[in-house]
């Protein structure tokens, strides 16, 4: 199956078995962000990757400046 990093567009094939109903989080090897693999439904050769939210800020550290 074919999965593509929202991200940088990297491109991998990826063994659909190893994913599980549920989906799976991965770290694109490219630009290093994590996403969510869904798996194939009915027959598509393509799964679904679904971005993560941002990380949420350390609870006492500084927020950026604007």
């Amino acid at each position: 199956m074919r999965v593509a990093c929202p991200n940088c567009r990297a491109q991998y094939d990826v063994d659909g078995r190893r994913i599980p109903p549920g989906g799976a989080s991965v770290t694109c090897p490219r630009c290093q962000r994590a996403f969510t693999v869904r798996p194939a439904v009915d027959g598509d050769t393509a799964a679904t990757a679904v971005p993560l939210p941002p990380p949420a800020p350390h609870p006492g550290s500084a927020a950026p400046p604007p």
